[in-house]
């Protein structure tokens, strides 16, 4: 890892957490409203600063590569969590209980961050077969899922734990609208499926191309089929039984704790056993 990385990759920590410190002081104490404008600016130039090197830090990866991030663990950590901080800042924040949400997600996100460096970070040329542009969508696509599971993930933490909850279609600026948090976390659980979905079917196009086979049950491939049946479960509930408020929230941690738990084992599957172990050396 280049040392300009390892400076940007150093601050987006630091100005998280100080994000994220501040954002708790300010709940606990309760002595400054987070709506008050001195407070949410401050609070927005710490978070973009954040974000600003966390994509220099992807700038700088993907040039000292020279291939997107996309190759092994650590680089896919880099980007994922990106891509979960940014949905943060875009989500439309109609309702003040989204700084606890969006603050989950930061925390989910440094965690992943984390996570990459213990693997390594060193950089790896792409192969031919890798270098394509269903692979880059195949990437995006699963990106994008990963953010809007840990959004909707996050949503469920809060209205499950989350002691004033009204059930009234207003709640007031400092109350927690049930419903709307029920719309929230449903949505984003519907948009990750549908990058899932997405991502399950650039990568069985890109394999048919490959091996002139859709499916081959790669242990990768049969862990996202797992992960998108039980995504597709918890959305039946919903729709078909009319699954609502805790008990939707609870289907949806669960099954987010179990893509995750299946997701994060397969840097350890035996490497002649998939070409989805990129953490290798050529």
């Amino acid at each position: 890892m280049h040392k300009a990385e390892i400076i940007f990759f150093g601050a987006t920590i630091f100005l998280y957490l100080l994000w994220l410190s501040i954002m708790l002081f300010l709940r606990i104490t309760s002595k400054l409203q987070l709506r008050s404008s001195e407070a949410r600016i401050f609070l927005n130039y710490t978070l973009y600063s954040g974000f600003l090197c966390h994509l220099f830090t992807i700038v700088l990866r993907w040039d000292f590569s020279g291939h997107p991030p996309i190759m092994g663990t650590y680089e896919s950590a880099l980007a994922g969590s990106w891509i979960t901080v940014l949905l943060t800042i875009i989500f439309p924040r109609k309702f003040s209980e989204f700084d606890i949400v969006q603050a989950s997600a930061l925390f989910l996100s440094i965690i992943l961050m984390l996570y990459g460096l213990l693997f390594p970070t060193a950089y790896i040329p792409l192969t031919i077969s890798e270098q394509s542009l269903w692979v880059d969508f195949h990437a995006l696509s699963a990106w994008l899922a990963y953010g809007s599971y840990v959004i909707s993930f996050c949503s469920a933490i809060v209205l499950l734990f989350q002691k004033n909850i009204q059930n009234t279609a207003s709640s007031g600026k400092s109350g927690l609208n049930a419903l709307i948090m029920n719309d929230v976390m449903f949505y984003t659980l519907c948009l990750g499926f549908f990058f899932q979905t997405l991502m399950m079917v650039t990568g069985s196009y890109y394999n048919f191309i490959l091996f002139g086979r859709w499916w081959r049950w790669d242990p990768i491939e049969s862990i996202a089929l797992i992960s998108w049946v039980v995504s597709a479960l918890v959305i039946h509930v919903r729709l078909f039984y009319n699954w609502s408020g805790k008990g939707l929230a609870t289907l949806v941690i669960v099954a987010f704790s179990l893509v995750i738990i299946l997701h994060k084992i397969f840097p350890f599957i035996p490497r002649h056993l998939t070409f989805h172990n990129f953490d290798i050396k050529f």
